[in-house]
């Protein structure tokens, strides 16, 4: 999603320029935007970006479930309700492949050895229907599914932000694993303050939150520093990009 801002900072006069990799020493900047598409945010850019006077997204460099995640469970626990199998990487771990892909066409060594895809994440009825397999693949955790669901079908909550501009929208679908590019209907939504603690404890200054409410409280079900694009606009609204892009604003001014 952040290739959409791009052309709002330069309409608005701003010199972007985009870096493959940590920024070379000669490189200058009056803010940083630390935007590495991987769970796991590698110490190289850390310390490349450590000189510039303000990095967007300098902190929450791990975004993995089995580090965040309220909702993990074991082989045993005695939680008795329906579970989700889900990679323990963003996005079912395909940024991580991707990544692997183009080192081997570079005929450099695998950034992440040994990652595999996690394209679909199964619910079970319980812990106890969960293959034996699933415990012992690498990369893989079991979370207890709490679904947000009505008479329309089930529903996830995306809250996406930079600095104080955001927008957050729920998105109704049939299956029980909501994607926004499949919903069946969409509507704005409230951010309730726990979801809005998670982000200032994990100190996100750009990204998406995934949430739902279930039994009446908001459970938050997956990070992201690097979100794809929103589902394209009504034509009656704002677009996404167009509301967050001027919150570049407040890290230049910090700058």
């Amino acid at each position: 999603m952040v290739h959409g801002l791009l052309p709002y900072w330069l309409g608005q006069g701003h010199r972007v320029v985009v870096s493959e990799g940590p920024p070379k020493a000669q490189a200058q900047a009056d803010v940083v935007f630390l935007h590495v598409d991987a769970s796991v945010v590698a110490d190289e850019y850390l310390e490349a970006t450590r000189r510039f006077p303000v990095v967007v997204n300098a902190a929450g460099t791990d975004i993995r479930k089995s580090v965040l995640s309220e909702l993990l469970v074991l082989a045993g626990d005695a939680w008795t309700g329906p579970v989700v199998v889900k990679s323990d990487l963003n996005a079912g771990g395909m940024p991580e492949v991707l990544l692997n892909e183009q080192a081997r066409r570079m005929g450099c060594e695998e950034p992440y050895p040994g990652v595999a895809a996690v394209p679909d994440y199964p619910i079970f009825r319980c812990l106890a229907d969960v293959p034996e397999r699933v415990w012992r693949t690498p990369g893989l955790v079991v979370e207890k599914f709490l679904p947000e669901q009505d008479e329309h079908g089930f529903w996830t909550r995306f809250w996406l932000f930079l600095g104080s501009r955001s927008r957050c929208r729920r998105f109704c679908s049939r299956h029980p694993i909501v994607k926004a590019g499949a919903s069946i209907l969409r509507e704005d939504a409230d951010v309730p303050d726990e979801v809005r603690a998670v982000r200032e404890r994990l100190g996100l200054d750009y990204g998406k939150i995934d949430f739902v409410m279930h039994g009446g409280r908001p459970i938050v079900l997956d990070i992201n520093r690097t979100p794809a694009p929103s589902p394209p606009s009504t034509g009656q609204e704002q677009g996404t990009a167009e509301i967050l892009a001027p919150g570049i604003e407040e890290f230049l001014a910090r700058a």
